[in-house]
C-alpha cells in the first residue's frame, strides 16, 4: 500500500479543529513530504512507512511554536492516529478521490467563481447603491432634469439586477468553504451572518425606498410609507457598504489563518 499524495488532516486541539493538507512524496527511493495549515508551510521529517503504520516529526510555529511528532495507521484511503507534543483529542485524515472539492485546482476553481461573482455583482450594486442617493437630491432639486431622472432609474434597474445576480456569491462561497473545509470556523459563521445582514438590508430597506423615491418621481402619491431623505437612504447604503466591506476583510484573512493561501 502507497502513501503517496495528498491526505487531508483533520486534528482537534484545545483551540479548535485544524484542518491541515499533508503531502507525501518518494524520491530515491525516500519519502518525504510537506505540510499546509494554520498559515503556514513546514516540511516532513524523518517520513517512515512501515506496513500500515506511517510516522513523521515536523516543527510548526503557528499557532505557537511546537515539536510534533505523528504515529499514524493507515486504513486504505484513511488515516487515524495519535499527534505528540500537542494536547490533541484526536486525529484522522483521509486521501480525496479524484475530483473531490479538496483538491486544490477544484478548490482553485470555486475561489476563481467565487471571486468573479463578488467583482460582477456585488460591485456594481454597492457603487449604483452609493450613487442614488445623490442623484435623488439632485431630481429633487431640478424636477426638470430628464438626464438626472433617467441616471435615477437607471441605478435602480442596476441594483435590482445585479442583486439577483449577487445571488451566486454565497453559493459560490458555500462550495470553496466546503473544499478548504473551513465551514465551521468563527471567522465564516460571522461572513455568513454578515452577508444575510447585507442582503436583508438591501432587499428590505434600500430596494424599497429606492422604488418608494421612483414612484414619487413619477407623480405617484400613494406612495406608503413616504419616500425616505436622500440622507436616510444614504445612510443605510453606507452601514450596506460596510458590511460587504468587512466580510472582504474577512475573507482574505480568514482562509490565510487556515490554510496558508
Amino acid at each position: 500500500m502507497t502513501v503517496e499524495g495528498t491526505w487531508d488532516l483533520s486534528i482537534a486541539t484545545p483551540i479548535g479543529k485544524m484542518e491541515v493538507v499533508v503531502e507525501l512524496r518518494r524520491s530515491e527511493g525516500v519519502l518525504a513530504g510537506t505540510a499546509h495549515g494554520a498559515g503556514e508551510e513546514v516540511p516532513l521529517n524523518d517520513v517512515v512507512h512501515d506496513g500500515d503504520r506511517l510516522t513523521w516529526t515536523q516543527a510548526i510555529t503557528k499557532p505557537m511554536r511546537l515539536d510534533l511528532a505523528f504515529d499514524l495507521t493507515v486504513d486504505g484511503d484513511a488515516l487515524r492516529g495519535n499527534l505528540q507534543g500537542w494536547q490533541a483529542a484526536g486525529l484522522e485524515g483521509h486521501r480525496p478521490a479524484p475530483g473531490h472539492p479538496g483538491e486544490p485546482g477544484v478548490t482553485e476553481l470555486f475561489l476563481s467563481l467565487h471571486v468573479l461573482a463578488a467583482l460582477l455583482a456585488v460591485g456594481p450594486v454597492t457603487v449604483a447603491a452609493s450613487m442614488f442617493p445623490a442623484t435623488l437630491r439632485r431630481v429633487l432639486a431640478e424636477p426638470d432634469d430628464d438626464a438626472a431622472l433617467t441616471t435615477l432609474r437607471t441605478l435602480h434597474r442596476i441594483c435590482r439586477v445585479y442583486a439577483g445576480i449577487g445571488v451566486a456569491v454565497p453559493l459560490f462561497g458555500f462550495a470553496t468553504a466546503s473544499s478548504l473545509g473551513v465551514l465551521g470556523d468563527a471567522w465564516l459563521i460571522t461572513s455568513i451572518l454578515l452577508t444575510a445582514a447585507a442582503a436583508g438590508l438591501l432587499a428590505l430597506l434600500i430596494l424599497p425606498a429606492q422604488d418608494r423615491a421612483l414612484a414619487a418621481m413619477g407623480g405617484s402619491s400613494d406612495s406608503t410609507p413616504p419616500p425616505l431623505s436622500p440622507a436616510r437612504l444614504a445612510g443605510f447604503t453606507g452601514i450596506f457598504n460596510l458590511l460587504w466591506a468587512t466580510v472582504t476583510v474577512l475573507m482574505i484573512i480568514g482562509p490565510g489563518s487556515t490554510t496558508g493561501v
